[in-house]
């Protein structure tokens, strides 16, 4: 999986721009802090937009689901963030 410099690039230092990690594991663990931070949040988001899509039964657009996300979900998971990542 190659990282598109667009998004990363205010997450990511040149050096893994130029030479990215093989994320076919998933290992996410080469990946600098923020960027995988970007990457849970990003990955929440997908879900969220997956369980409102089933809901409505339809697709529902990842802006829809961006905003729904944040105005209902993302404070308790950056709470939830914030406490694992002080006991790690």
């Amino acid at each position: 999986m190659r990282l598109s410099p667009i998004i990363v690039s205010n997450f990511c230092p040149s050096s893994l721009l130029k030479n990215p990690p093989d994320l076919q594991n998933g290992d996410r663990s080469q990946l600098p802090f923020s960027y995988r931070e970007f990457l849970a949040e990003r990955d929440e988001i997908l879900k969220n937009k997956r369980i409102l899509s089933q809901r409505a039964g339809h697709d529902v657009d990842f802006d829809s689901a961006l905003m729904d996300w944040v105005t209902n979900h993302r404070a308790n998971w950056m709470a939830s963030r914030a406490r694992q990542n002080s006991v790690a």
